[in-house]
């Protein structure tokens, strides 16, 4: 295996090794949100980008999964967040978890948000 490809699989393991899910925050961005998402079909996941902010994303398994902006939890207001650019999820249920995970490239990972 070339040495970048291991270097970016210990990255990975070490992400997903070192996350710990905020369900708490996550609790309260599915409840505070629920207007927001009224009618919204598609699978949606989280990234806890610190204690008081969450981003949400529409996920879309058409051709691959992918990620699309949707919208930013900050300290219980919810906006919509700016159209960026999909993002390439890859599924993955780590070892000793019961629930399945999305990592992207660079490492972002996002729970499947409940709503």
């Amino acid at each position: 295996m070339p040495q970048g490809t291991q270097a970016t699989k210990r990255q990975r393991e070490e992400a997903l090794n070192n996350y710990q899910l905020k369900g708490f925050v996550l609790k309260q961005v599915s409840q505070d949100s629920k207007d927001e998402l009224a009618g919204v079909l598609e699978g949606l996941a989280a990234e806890v980008t610190a204690d008081d902010k969450v981003a949400v994303d529409k996920i879309d398994r058409t051709k691959g999964t992918k990620g699309a902006p949707l919208l930013q939890w900050k300290g219980g207001t919810v906006f919509k967040r700016g159209a960026t650019r999909d993002m390439n999820l890859e599924s993955c249920l780590p070892e000793g978890r019961s629930k399945g995970l999305l990592v992207s490239k660079v490492f972002k990972i996002l729970f499947p948000l409940m709503t």
